[in-house]
C-alpha cells in the first residue's frame, strides 16, 4: 500500500501563548486534528489554531486527506503549556528623611500573588497590585540587603533577586527659624518659632541667641533677651 505522509512534532507553549501550527505533508490534500480526542479546527487545509489551553500535557493527533491512490497516515504529538517567567526588578527610594525607605518590587504587569520581603528580621508579605508591590520601613543608618520573593501564580512561575543599599547622613529637615523683635521701651524681646519640635534644637537655638546678647563687646545681660521657643505652627 501507498501511504501519503506528514510531519509532526511536540509542541511547548507559556499559559497564554497561541500559535498556528502548519502540518507539512505529501500526497495529501488536507487535515484533520484532535486534541485529547476532540476534534478542532483546520484552516487553510493545512493550519491549527491552538490556543486557551491551560498548564499540563495534551496529546494532539493529525491524520492526513490523502489524494487518489493514497491511503491516510495518523501521528501523535504532545502540546506542553507551561507557567511564564517573570523578572523582578527592585527599586530603593528615600523619603524627605533618609531614614524613610521605600523599596518597590516590579513584576509582569499581568502577574498576581504576594511579594515577600526580607531585611535582616523584618519580613513583610505584600499583595502584587498591577505588577507592583511596594514596603516602606524606617532604617537606621547603616548598609542593607533586601531579598524579595514572588510567590508565583497560575500563570507566573515564582522567582527571588536581591539588592543592596546604604541608608546615609543627609536626609535630615531643614529648621525653619522666624524671628520676630517687639521692643517696648528700652526693653527689647524677640519671639522665635522653631519648625523642629525636640527640646535640643530649642535649647540650642536659647544658648546661641543668649551668646550673641551676652557675649557683646559692650557686656551685656542675657535679661535683655527674652526668647520664646514654641513648636511649629
Amino acid at each position: 500500500d501507498t501511504y501519503s505522509t506528514l510531519t509532526l512534532e511536540d509542541v511547548v507553549l507559556n499559559i497564554g501563548e497561541s500559535i498556528n501550527l502548519t502540518v507539512m505533508t505529501k500526497n495529501a490534500t488536507g487535515i484533520t486534528a484532535m486534541i485529547d480526542g476532540k476534534e478542532v479546527s483546520v484552516v487553510n487545509n493545512f493550519t491549527i489554531p491552538i490556543s486557551g489551553l491551560d498548564k499540563g500535557n495534551y496529546t494532539l493527533t493529525v491524520t492526513t486527506i490523502p489524494v487518489f491512490g493514497y491511503n491516510s497516515v495518523t501521528k501523535n504529538a504532545t502540546i506542553t503549556v507551561i507557567s511564564r517567567n517573570t523578572n523582578i526588578n527592585v527599586d530603593v527610594a528615600f523619603g524627605e528623611i533618609v531614614n524613610d525607605v521605600r523599596i518597590t518590587a516590579t513584576v509582569n504587569p499581568s502577574a498576581t500573588g504576594v511579594i515577600e520581603f526580607v531585611i535582616g528580621d523584618k519580613l513583610v508579605y505584600v499583595p502584587v497590585n498591577k505588577g507592583k508591590a511596594a514596603y516602606e520601613v524606617f532604617l537606621p543608618l547603616g548598609d542593607y540587603d533586601v531579598d524579595v520573593y514572588y510567590s508565583g501564580d497560575s500563570v507566573f512561575n515564582p522567582n527571588s533577586t536581591s539588592k543592596s543599599f546604604s541608608v546615609k547622613e543627609g536626609g535630615k529637615k531643614d529648621t525653619v527659624v522666624i524671628a520676630t523683635p517687639m521692643v517696648n521701651g528700652e526693653s527689647v524681646s524677640i519671639m522665635v518659632v522653631v519648625t523642629d519640635r525636640s527640646s535640643s534644637s530649642s535649647n540650642d537655638l536659647t544658648n546661641y541667641l543668649s551668646g550673641l546678647i551676652g557675649g557683646g563687646s559692650e557686656g551685656g545681660s542675657n535679661d535683655a533677651l527674652n526668647a520664646i521657643i514654641s513648636g511649629a505652627i
